[in-house]
């Protein structure tokens, strides 16, 4: 993940005197949350919380929130300002969108066990003090939910919790190193597999995973983008015609495999090939990167799997290993 900031001070402890309470009642650790304790808060009635934030004029911002239905139907999010106001709403029960103003995107993200992540991502147009409001069911003042982890970033995506209390916290950017011992990569016939989350909207861009000589002239790169995967190469005299095969939401185990005139892509279990594949000469290739080979188009994104093997698997060995 890239380095990033939660601008809500406190993620969880909604009671603090950070967020205003009107009209809402509020209980405290009423539910297991997410990250498996008894800390996430219940909201009934149709008020609102709300933390004041400034923020910078034409930035890209996203809040998130965790949420979990109890008798209300509805969830709705709200940047107040002296402008148009930013809101998102959704039904409880079937997670369809009951409102949408001034938002260029949104995620729902189901967490199991009855909770949800929503992201509203929105470019801010006022440098001034707004509100983000949460806010249950506005018609029913019985409407209960619970919530937990609330979080603002200076970005057009949401990365994991960064969890706060009592003032704003910065994570640091994950980095991969030392990807073991350049000599176990063959350049003349190998496989690249990983399994990896597809992330929709704005969040599918720049997802790189290549074994290279360490430049965009030799390589052998899968790119995620768009709710698709794809596989390019170049320095083998052609590049991989293999391009724009869908994915699942959620994870997806991927794997190229490359040999001269036996080259295929596995997405899911699934096989599509391309044969006019070239080899690539002895001892060329020999790094492993999380970018296009030469630095660029850098990974941000969730792998959970990664390995490179010396030999093209077989399709046997191919269905077994990328069937979800």
């Amino acid at each position: 993940e890239p380095q990033s900031t939660n601008l809500i001070t406190q993620s969880e402890l909604f009671s603090d005197a950070s967020w205003t309470n009107s009209g809402l009642t509020l209980n405290s650790n009423q539910a297991i949350s997410p990250d498996g304790t008894n800390n996430a808060s219940e909201i009934i009635g149709t008020g609102y919380l709300q933390q004041a934030i400034s923020l910078t004029a034409l930035s890209d911002y996203t809040f998130s929130l965790f949420w979990k239905k109890n008798t209300s139907n509805k969830i709705k999010f709200l940047v107040s300002s002296s402008g148009v106001d930013e809101i998102l709403e959704i039904d409880t029960n079937t997670l369809s969108v009951l409102s949408q103003v001034g938002i260029d995107n949104y995620s729902i993200d189901n967490y199991g066990n009855g909770w949800y992540r929503m992201s509203m991502i929105w470019n801010e147009n006022n440098t001034e003090v707004s509100g983000i409001r949460i806010l249950a069911d506005t018609t029913d003042a019985l409407s209960s939910l619970y919530i937990y982890g609330a979080q603002l970033e200076q970005n057009s995506f949401a990365t994991s919790l960064i969890p706060t209390s009592g003032a704003i916290s910065t994570r640091l950017q994950d980095i991969a190193t030392n990807s073991g011992n350049a000599s176990l990569i063959n350049s003349e016939e190998g496989t690249l597999y990983f399994e990896i989350e597809n992330i929709a909207g704005t969040q599918s861009t720049n997802k790189m995973i290549s074994v290279s000589d360490g430049s965009s002239v030799n390589r052998i790169n899968i790119f995620i983008g768009s709710n698709q995967v794809s596989v390019e190469s170049s320095g083998s005299g052609t590049n991989l015609g293999i391009y724009s095969k869908a994915l699942l939401s959620g994870f997806n185990k991927i794997s190229v495999k490359y040999k001269a005139n036996d080259c295929a892509l596995w997405v899911n279990g699934t096989k599509f090939v391309d044969t006019s594949f070239a080899s690539f000469p002895y001892n060329t290739l020999n790094n492993l990167s999380f970018n296009k080979g030469d630095g660029g188009f850098s990974f941000y994104g969730k792998n959970r799997a990664l390995a490179v093997y010396k030999t093209a698997l077989t399709d046997a060995q191919l269905t077994a290993l990328t069937t979800i």
